[in-house]
């Protein structure tokens, strides 16, 4: 509806103000606040004098209803912006960006960028919203303004969507890979690194040269701040890998002290361990892969501490991300050939459902017919047979113990009538009456008469025989005698 069109409820409550209802009896409370509504398009007068609260139609409420509402005025025209022009990046460079973002998977994600840089993205994302040459149906989103990552996303705004951005933009704000705020961060809160007080300066100082050779290798080594314990990650380029410093320890064999020995005393049957772990000073570095139960590792081995093994580090990296890609892709594949699959089985299923519903439909209805043929037909010789007797009645009612007769006979014939198909031919329904499941079942052969899957159940066995009121003879759910 057009903002200037009153709706239905409004329309009435204008056109009782204007026949003299003023809105000031009890009546009209629930409607004061539809009538500010109308005040507020000038519609309305309200006046609260004396306490008393009224309402009054103005002219223009007159107006509108003799002559409807006024024509909605169309927006002034926005002077278009010249393509190319102006001290930005030029349109083709945000077109080639765009281009690029799709190519990214719709996500572009930046390492740290230098605020120049900052500056020229931010430039160039405003000319491809101002362009117009973000993509129908996606949204143009970016996080990391000033610091941090700077992450650059197209996004469809569908729920699932909008809840993985928050959980990107407020990760990217906790987050820190620059190397030397990163130092800073391992600095001020080396409970980050597993390491003991007398390791804790080298290990510090290898975070922070680990850092500069990954951001030459065009990764990036990050920390989480939010726990209290800040967590370290490599970054390289989607992907995030948990990054664990720690200390090894040697197993000794233990000396016993003399306050071992008075514990000992004291409780004989808990002796002091055989040995004890004591930290050798030797660092290993782990980062995840792919599969979160596989690790790279990397230990001082000697003559070759960490620091000196930074280049092989960072080979071994790129090499184990390139077969952990590998190992995606082929994975990927392999789901999709395994869906593909899965949809060939559930076609031919559902084809065999189909053959197999169509030859049970006409076996049931015949079926069904054969049984409700059958009751009608055990109807009728039952109906034939009490109005025989009824005859037979009639014969005997001169007997002088006959005064009930009579009326027995009366009923006997409106029940023979009520039973004879022949008198009510209505118990003849449609002949072609759609089979029901428990009528498709017996000619399935295991599938379900609802969907196209097997059924593991056992056919429930026929109803017990009963016995109508008419015949003693028991007759089964086919209306067969037996």
């Amino acid at each position: 509806m057009p903002r200037n069109e009153l709706t239905d409820a409004q329309l009435d409550l204008l056109n009782r103000i204007a026949d003299g209802d003023d809105l000031s009896s009890p009546e009209g409370v629930a409607y004061r606040t539809s009538a500010r509504a109308l005040q507020r398009r000038h519609l309305v007068d309200v006046t609260r004098k004396g306490g008393v609260w009224r309402a009054r139609i103005t002219a223009a409420g007159r107006d509108y209803l003799e002559q409807g509402p006024p024509p909605k005025q169309p927006p002034p025209a926005r002077a278009k912006r010249a393509v190319g022009t102006g001290s930005g990046p030029d349109v083709e460079q945000a077109r080639r960006f765009i281009e690029r973002l799709r190519a990214e998977g719709d996500t572009l994600r930046l390492p740290n960028p230098t605020a120049d840089e900052r500056a020229g993205y931010r430039r160039l994302l405003h000319l491809c919203k101002q362009e117009g040459l973000v993509p129908d149906g996606l949204e143009l989103l970016h996080t990391g303004r000033d610091q941090g990552d700077l992450i650059i996303r197209l996004s469809q705004g569908r729920p699932v969507d909008v809840t993985d951005w928050n959980r990107i933009r407020l990760n990217i704000r906790r987050t820190i890979t620059d190397p030397q705020a990163l130092l800073a961060v391992v600095t001020e809160r080396p409970q980050c690194l597993n390491v003991t007080e007398s390791s804790m300066p080298r290990a510090i100082k290898f975070i922070g040269s680990l850092a500069k050779a990954a951001v030459a290798a065009g990764y990036s080594i990050g920390v989480n701040t939010k726990p209290q314990a800040p967590k370290i990650f490599f970054q390289a380029g989607h992907w995030q890998r948990e990054l664990i410093l720690e200390e090894e320890y040697d197993e000794v064999r233990h000396v016993t002290t003399e306050e071992d020995r008075r514990a000992l005393r004291g409780r004989f049957w808990r002796p002091p361990p055989a040995y004890e772990k004591v930290a050798c000073g030797r660092l290993k570095l782990q980062i995840g892969r792919a599969r979160s139960d596989e690790k790279y590792t990397w230990t001082d081995l000697k003559g070759a501490r960490l620091e000196r093994r930074l280049g092989d580090i960072m080979t071994e990296l790129r090499e184990g991300l390139a077969e952990d890609e590998r190992v995606r892709l082929e994975a990927e594949r392999e789901w999709v050939q395994q869906q593909a699959r899965w949809a060939r089985q559930e076609a031919e299923e559902r084809s065999q459902w189909r053959a197999a519903m169509i030859s049970a439909r006409g076996l049931a209805l015949e079926d069904v017919r054969r049984s409700k043929f059958r009751q009608a037909y055990d109807q009728w010789t039952a109906a034939d047979q009490i109005r025989t007797f009824c005859s037979a009645l009639e014969r005997a009612a001169s007997h002088p113990n006959a005064e009930h007769l009579p009326q027995w006979i009366e009923w006997a014939r409106a029940a023979a009538d009520a039973l004879d198909p022949a008198t009510t031919p209505d118990q003849l329904d449609d002949i072609d009456r759609e089979p029901q499941p428990d009528d498709l079942r017996p000619y399935l052969n295991g599938w379900s008469p609802l969907k196209p899957e097997k059924e593991y159940r056992t056919l429930s066995p026929r109803p017990r025989a009963r016995v109508n009121w008419w015949h003693q003879h028991a007759v089964d759910a086919e209306g067969r005698q037996s």
